[in-house]
């Protein structure tokens, strides 16, 4: 039965009579974060799309380095001929329900002949159909979500799209080749945003230097060094981020910016980072970052266990240190 499915799938891709509806295939940048591009199509109104062939291009800055990083779109489109020329046990394969993640098949094919694509690739076909489900096939969908790897130093990538004459384009229930318009070059970025832009105390954070450790899920609540002390479960607030507050206490903003840094626990954290309230104490011109207010929040968390400081100071991104050891 797979192989006449894995059949019919193929006639209905290489079929080429008249030119019927438009569709069109969707790109965007950078969703659902950085580094990765979201594929899908729209404008579906006539005839439904059962199969979908284009070619992909990353860029002379980047890849699809591995086969998780192929990622499900709808679950429509889950059968996938050119995997199946090399296995036909394996046309298809269902994702994984919490990552999103195919297991064994997946959509990305060879350019020039029959057959899945190599990875690390930077050129492929998204070579992907649907035969069992065509009456629920949706208008407007997505059909791949690709996380790309950033190739040396780029900054980002420029991914293009092509026909791909081979497999005969986007072809509808009928088996007729869809009037297909391609999206424009895709820029695809993988430099994240700072972690704290477009929260209310943005600019005062931009003055103390952008320290990430603002970004940390318990800074606000006088976790300095996103780092756990004690035996496990560990204790978020303990003696290093008592010493980070004991050397910013009581600086002018001057002075924290003119000898930043202080090392705890092996691991160099900014002085800043005891600013648990992200306000400024005092008066001009000797106001301070770090002041009694801090100092309160971080006795109010001292010692306490992981489950007992929240894990929820407000920012755009939440980073981790690299050293830490804290869920």
């Amino acid at each position: 039965m797979k192989k006449v499915v894995c059949l019919i799938a193929v006639l209905a891709l290489t079929a080429s009579v008249a030119v019927a509806d438009p569709i069109t295939i969707t790109a965007q940048g950078n969703v659902p974060s950085n580094g990765y591009i979201t594929i899908g199509y729209s404008g579906a109104t006539g005839a439904k799309p059962v199969g979908f062939s284009f070619i992909v291009d990353c860029g002379a800055g980047g890849n699809v380095a591995a086969a998780g990083d192929i990622n499900k779109g709808d679950s429509f489109f889950d059968v996938f001929i050119d995997f199946a020329s090399d296995d036909p046990a394996a046309y298809q394969a269902g994702a994984d329900p919490l990552t999103g993640i195919w297991a064994a098949a997946n959509p990305l094919a060879k350019t020039d002949a029959a057959g899945a694509v190599t990875l690390p690739a930077v050129q492929f076909a998204v070579s992907a159909a649907e035969l069992a489900n065509v009456a629920a096939i949706p208008t407007s969908g997505t059909i791949c979500v690709l996380k790309l790897t950033k190739v040396g130093a780029a900054a980002s990538t420029i991914v293009t799209f092509a026909e791909d004459t081979l497999r005969g384009g986007v072809v509808d229930v009928n088996g007729v080749a869809m009037t297909v318009t391609l999206p424009a070059a895709t820029t695809v970025n993988f430099v994240e945003p700072p972690c704290f832009v477009g929260q209310p105390q943005e600019a005062y954070w931009v003055s103390l230097g952008s320290p990430d450790c603002w970004c940390y899920p318990r800074q606000c609540h006088g976790d300095a060094d996103d780092f756990g002390q004690g035996k496990t479960p560990y204790q978020p607030v303990a003696s290093s981020d008592l010493d980070v507050l004991k050397a910013a206490y009581g600086k002018t903003t001057a002075q924290l910016l003119a000898d930043p840094m202080i090392t705890v626990g092996g691991h160099t954290v900014a002085k800043a980072c005891a600013d648990f309230t992200r306000s400024i104490h005092g008066k001009a011109p000797n106001q301070q970052p770090v002041a009694g207010p801090d100092l309160d929040i971080l006795k109010s968390y001292y010692g306490k266990a992981t489950s007992a400081v929240p894990g929820n100071c407000p920012t755009t991104t939440v980073k981790r240190a690299p050293w830490t050891n804290l869920p």
